[in-house]
């Protein structure tokens, strides 16, 4: 059985995540906020939400580029 090399806790919903091949994961939370980390768990950048008023549901993506 495999167990997890670093464990992430997060204080919002997520429900994808997307890895560069700079070992950069970026995960965007459902309150459209996107964290960077690294493949060990560090924290790198927290990328914050924008004030605009968005009228439609909630949808959340994430892509890195190299």
């Amino acid at each position: 059985m495999r167990s997890p090399l670093a464990t992430i806790r997060l204080d919002s919903p997520v429900n994808r995540l997307a890895v560069s091949p700079t070992n950069v994961i970026a995960i965007p939370h459902d309150n459209r906020h996107v964290r960077l980390y690294d493949l060990a768990g560090s924290r790198l950048a927290r990328l914050p939400r924008s004030n605009r008023q968005v009228r439609h549901s909630l949808q959340v993506a994430s892509t890195l580029h190299p």
